[in-house]
């Protein structure tokens, strides 16, 4: 758990940080899992993770550090259009408020890249149980529009 007295660095990450966020996502509860991918947990994480962490045009991912501790990431992925790309935000499970210490601070920093990138729409699906998600999603100065389909939640995005 992050205590008020440290500091949360962001920064972007890379291939070499895949086994950073295996660990991650490997230190996820089922549920929390669940929450992140709409399906039970990859079974092959590392793959998974170094897709995550991959850097061009197309990926970007932020990782959220407590000294050299991950506690989060945010990451979009530019969809067949280059003004859409669906945005996802995992925080430990550690974390007592998970989106309101710095979630909202990474959905920021993402869309400050995405709009350099010339995207204009973050789009993302999530299970409506997932209330932090929704939460931080609700509470951005954002137009965000939402449906739900089939039981999960289609939430956009205007940046």
């Amino acid at each position: 758990m992050i205590t008020s007295t440290e500091t949360i660095t962001i920064r972007p990450l890379g291939p070499a940080d895949a086994a950073t966020v295996a660990d991650l996502h490997a230190g996820m509860p089922d549920a929390d899992g669940l929450f992140r991918n709409l399906v039970p947990r990859p079974t092959e994480l590392p793959n998974v993770a170094r897709a995550l962490a991959l850097r061009d045009g197309a990926h970007c991912v932020l990782g959220a550090f407590a000294g050299d501790r991950i506690v989060g990431l945010g990451s979009f992925v530019v969809l067949g259009t280059t003004e859409t790309a669906e945005v996802a935000i995992v925080i430990d499970h550690h974390q007592d408020d998970r989106t309101g210490a710095f979630g909202p601070e990474l959905l920021h920093r993402l869309v400050h890249l995405a709009r350099e990138r010339g995207i204009a729409r973050f789009v993302a699906e999530l299970i409506p149980a997932n209330t932090r998600m929704m939460r931080l999603v609700a509470d951005t100065d954002f137009t965000v529009t939402a449906y739900r389909q089939n039981g999960i939640a289609r939430v956009g995005i205007q940046l």
